[in-house]
């Protein structure tokens, strides 16, 4: 782990002291007999310890620590006191019978509930010095332990159990208490007792938290404690409550100790915690507090201590950390926790001044051992010459206090994390991750479309007191190609960090991250055991996750339709969609050379020079000239469009085709156009990509009892014998088996059919990729309109999609006049007055089916304006073509007011191409203007805007894919106290009562149940509003597709600056995004 220089190397440990006074001792023959049949406790630190134990008098002069045979229990005789010990309160004075042995006169000097209802009971010895600390837990057990002084010596039992089957051993007084027994002139570091003196104020703590929601947790107490009830309180000479003063930090040096040891903690699923809340919601055995204070009461002189064990043994004693300087504080919480988690102290044979303390060597040393001031610091296993203690601390710490971290990302290829683009063209790389043991190797993978690669992996660092950087691990890095071969390595001798930086060729890569030797621990290096921890992977990928290049397909004709000639002359254009599925299409690549017309059906046809964009990523390319009969191939030039990856990929080569006819007269009506309507029952059915119709949309109705029609209407027509086609989506269910059609000629009817709409339409017809079923063949047309009804009759849900009429026999010459419709606005459209008296013109598109239009007869005299809506509207001058159509643009002058606007196409005025000419006849199509009210003032801060501030606690988390705010970044803070604070400012606003919703990143964790937000006008506090940010915003306005949750239906504001403030009181992280505040009421 990340250690710095340290002015102590004291350091105690105690083991877990498992007592109870509830039984009855063996005799002296009893321990004279187990003495001799159980082996001695030798020393925790093996032979080689360098205790002073004749110190300490746990010498062979005193009797071996043994583990006795459970003995039955009798009643303790309890005299002048209550009559049990867990009813006992401060003053009661207790006569104890152990056995003969021991028989012990003490008064209560104290005790202390827990959480959870575990109870202490500290005694003090009469007579004779000493002191007995009794535990009773939630769920009956006793555990604690009975400490004698017999002149220097220390004599100390331990007992345990329930239910009248208890054991008593006595221990060994290393196994008690851990004391390096040097001293600091022996060692060269001066001791420091006194408090670090930060060089800025003293700051509030700030709550912070490596891992919320993990069940083990590293409290680090700062702001002083009152310790009463606990084992450090009955030892010799020490008080009843010890008052353990502040540390005294300011925020950044807290911010650092806590960076430090989190580090340490970071393989684990531990939580390294300055929040007490967090601390007292673990459950006991499942928690430790480090209180890192200048009051060294608990152990004086020493530089930390804590009981082995103590983390999960079920007791509530915390370690302590008294060295508060720079170089010391961190290393020793870190130390003194490792003792908790049961970890015994890593010396060096043959150095005297390091038998007890490993101090490094130079570079590195162990956690455990004492290598202040060095680089790289870690868990250790023994794995160096001279070692005093083979002791597999991860192992330790894993078997007996906290598993290691879930691996985030794989250890093999088949498992690897795949590195993709956030965004289109986004080819930068920023993640975390951790190692978690020796034998962890973190694999990305990625694919590129080649060019210069740089990854870069940084092991997690802690700059100390502004100057030295410490760290926990040096990394390895390598990159291996699709077939496995290694392209580059990097494992620098002068940097724990790597990097690798490559040309390389379009492909797919993986790269392995993994914790490393440098050198060997016998030296100046270190091995790979405890090179573990956090580090973060930053870099750059050309192309990255794109290695496929755009495509292009045509659209109208699409690839493989059969068109009319007529039709597609008239039409003008032809029409291409571009497709990326990665970075996305460049749109400024498409400039008119993608396509190349080759075929028999080609005719005179030119394209024009640069195409127009319809919608999306959809292009109309209008073309000069004629086609004519014959198939038509359109090549896509190789390279003649790319994507918008850093490295462009371009496209290939491909050829689409269709055919050209002359084909029988035919129409399409469909559910979403002029000639179809319905009675109020139907519904529309947008369609997805699994359920569509044809142009994706169709129209449904429940069964009935044939009241609700859905009608479509051809007017215009010549008169003949027509095939009519229809289309549905068909299902197994929720469709009718019986879904009645009926056609007419005008008003008479021509014949009726049930249609199967559980099944496809046979294919007798294809347009567009959709089958159309002929239902009615040679229906007799002699009125010019030809009209197809279906009802509700049926037994299921009837859809209403698409109808094809079509007059199969030759027509002869042509005797179909030309038609026109409004297209903008369309007939049965209504627009608003602003828009269409700002844009100053009416679109109409002329059509016609036989020989084509005689563009030349329209020349302005088309149209007519009637209506409430037109009044003092003219028309002015010869309209003008939109270019590749036949669709016209008349100007217009003065403007429209709201009303109805009839548009009459004046009888004979305009003309085909036939010999002889057809004219038109005249119809009348109709729009609305109207005048709506201007849409509700809205404004939006999102957290990276000017209008939106936070205090120095907040932090800017990026967004990626997975987790992402409102245009994909959001600001974050911990649960604090209420002095964080994130403030959106809206200035300028009108007077009036303002809706105010607001969006944030909903998570199951991580994310505050409470967080508390409060809107102002100007400086007065209007109101509070709770958000449990766990679940997603709803119910409110959804903008750019995050949604929005209405928290303040109605705000009254008079100052004209509506604020909104969110703190960081809350029970977990909070998140702080976008707001949208809206005008309701002016």
């Amino acid at each position: 782990m990340r250690k710095l220089i340290i002015f102590l190397a004291c350091c105690l440990a105690v083991t877990v002291l498992a007592t109870l006074i509830y039984i009855k001792s063996p005799s002296g023959e009893q321990l004279e007999t187990a003495s001799s049949a159980n082996e001695t406790v030798p020393c925790a630190h093996g032979a080689n310890c360098s205790h002073n134990h004749a110190a300490y008098g746990d010498s062979e002069t005193k009797r071996p620590a043994s583990r006795y045979p459970m003995v039955g229990l009798d009643e303790p005789v309890i005299t002048g006191g209550p009559e049990s010990v867990a009813t006992a309160q401060a003053g009661d004075r207790l006569k104890l019978n152990f056995g003969a042995d021991l028989q012990l006169d003490a008064r209560v000097v104290g005790s202390k509930i827990f959480p959870g209802n575990d109870k202490s009971i500290s005694m003090k010895l009469l007579g004779q010095k000493g002191s007995i600390y009794w535990l009773k837990k939630a769920g009956g057990s006793i555990m604690g332990n009975i400490h004698l002084k017999d002149g220097e010596k220390n004599i100390i039992y331990q007992y345990n159990g329930q239910d009248g089957e208890w054991t008593i051993q006595q221990i060994a007084q290393q196994e008690y208490l851990c004391s390096s027994g040097d001293t600091d002139e022996a060692v060269g570091i001066p001791f420091v007792d006194l408090p670090y003196e930060p060089d800025g104020p003293v700051g509030v703590i700030p709550l912070l938290n490596s891992l919320p929601g993990a069940a083990a947790v590293v409290y680090i107490d700062f702001d002083g404690e009152l310790v009463t009830g606990t084992r450090w309180n009955t030892l010799e000479g020490r008080p009843e409550t010890i008052n353990a003063q502040p540390a005294g930090f300011d925020e950044a040096r807290i911010l650092e100790v806590w960076e430090e040891v989190a580090e340490d903690m970071r393989p684990f699923k531990i939580n390294v915690t300055t929040d007490r809340t967090v601390f007292d919601a673990a459950a006991v055995g499942k928690k430790m507090m480090c209180i890192v204070t200048p009051t060294s009461v608990a152990f004086p002189g020493s530089g930390g201590v804590a009981f082995l064990d103590s983390f999960h043994d079920g007791n509530n004693d915390p370690c302590w950390a008294f060295n508060l300087t720079p170089g010391s504080c961190a290393q020793t919480v870190s130390h003194e926790v490792g003792h908790t988690f049961g970890l015994n102290h890593d010396g060096l044979l043959g150095q005297a001044e390091q038998e007890e303390y490993h101090r490094g060597n130079g570079t590195w040393g162990p956690i455990m051992g004492a290598p202040f001031g060095l680089n790289v610091v870690s868990w250790s296993d023994g794995g160096y010459v001279g070692s005093t203690n083979q002791e597999d601390d991860l192992n330790v710490i894993a078997t007996f206090s906290a598993d290691f971290r879930d691996d985030l990302f794989g250890d093999s290829d088949g498992e690897a994390f795949e590195l993709e683009a956030e965004q289109p063209g986004e080819e930068s790389v920023d993640l975390t991750g951790v190692i978690e043991t020796p034998d962890d190797v973190d694999v990305f993978s990625f694919s590129t479309s080649g060019g210069s690669v740089t990854l870069n992996a940084d092991p997690e660092g802690v700059t100390i007191d502004g100057t030295k950087f410490v760290t926990n691990m040096n990394v390895r890095v390598q990159l291996f190609d699709e077939a496995g071969d290694l392209v580059i390595e990097d494992d620098p001798e002068d940097s724990y960090a790597a990097s690798i930086t490559a040309n390389i060729d379009p492909g797919n890569y993986t790269f392995h991250v993994t914790g490393t030797n440098s050198g060997s621990p016998d030296v100046s290096g270190f091995s790979n055991y405890g090179s573990i921890g956090q580090y973060g992977l930053t870099g750059s990928i050309p192309g990255l996750g794109d290695l496929e290049p755009p495509t292009a397909d045509l659209v109208s004709p699409a690839n493989g339709d059969t068109v009319d000639l007529a039709a597609l002359n008239a039409q003008r254009y032809l029409e291409v969609t571009f497709t990326d599925t990665d970075a996305g299409v460049d749109e400024p690549s498409i400039d008119g050379d993608e396509l190349s017309l080759t075929g028999t059906g080609v005719g005179t046809a030119a394209l024009n020079i640069a195409p127009t964009l319809v919608s999306g990523t959809t292009y109309r390319y209008g073309f000069t000239g004629n086609f004519t009969e014959g198939d038509v191939d359109v090549e896509f030039v190789a390279g003649s469009f790319g994507d918008r990856a850093g490295t462009p990929n371009l496209n290939v080569a491909e050829t689409e085709s269709f055919t050209i006819e002359v084909m029988p007269f035919f129409r399409i009506v469909d559910d979403g156009d002029a000639g179809f309507s319905t009675t109020e029952g139907w519904s529309a059915y947008p369609g997805n990509r699994i359920i569509s119709g044809y142009n994706t949309n169709f129209t449904y109705k429940m069964a009935g009892n044939g009241s609700e029609i859905a009608t479509w209407t051809f007017e215009g027509l010549p008169s003949g014998d027509y095939d009519v086609a229809i289309t549905w989506h068909e299902r197994e269910f929720y469709r009718a088996s019986d879904a009645p059609y009926e056609v007419f000629d005008g008003t008479v009817t021509q014949g009726s059919s049930t249609i199967d709409q559980r099944l496809a339409p046979s294919a007798d017809r294809v347009v567009g990729g959709e089958p159309f079923q002929v239902v009615f063949s040679s229906v007799t047309i002699n009125s010019g309109t030809l009209v197809v009804k279906l009802s509700d009759a049926a037994g299921d849900y009837v859809i209403a999609d698409a109808v094809r009429i079509e007059l199969p026999t030759p027509l002869g010459p042509d005797v179909t006049p030309p038609a026109a419709n409004l297209s903008n606005p369309a007939d049965g459209n209504t627009i608003d007055l602003s828009e269409l008296n700002a844009r100053r013109y009416l679109e109409v598109n002329f059509f016609d089916f036989g020989d084509g239009l005689d563009t030349s007869s329209i020349d302005g005299d088309e149209l007519q304006l009637n209506g409430t809506g037109a009044a003092g509207v003219t028309l002015s001058g010869a309209p003008t073509v939109v270019s590749g159509t036949t669709t016209y643009r008349y100007d217009f002058t003065g403007d429209f007011v709201e009303g109805d606007v009839d548009v009459t196409f004046k009888n004979k005025s305009f003309a085909d191409l036939a010999n002889p000419a057809n004219e038109n006849v005249a119809i009348t199509e109709t729009f609305t203007v109207t005048n709506p009210p201007p849409p509700p003032f809205s404004q939006i801060i999102d957290d990276a805007d000017a209008g939106f501030t936070a205090t120095a606690g907040w932090s800017n988390y990026a967004g990626n894919r997975i987790i992402s705010g409102y245009n994909t970044n959001f600001t974050f803070a911990p649960s604090g106290a209420g002095n964080e604070t994130a403030t959106w400012t809206f200035t300028g606003l009108a007077p009036g009562d303002y809706q105010i919703a607001i969006t944030w990143h909903d998570r199951g964790i991580y994310r505050a149940t409470n967080a508390r937000y409060e809107v102002l006008d100007g400086a007065t506090s209007l109101a509070f509003g709770d958000v449990n940010q766990q679940t997603a915003p709803t119910g409110g306005p959804v903008v750019d597709g995050e949604p929005f949750e209405v928290v303040f239906a109605s705000v009254n504001i008079t100052t004209g600056t509506l604020v909104v403030e969110l703190s960081d009181a809350a029970d977990d992280y909070i998140i702080a995004d976008a707001v949208r505040v809206e005008l309701v009421v002016p």
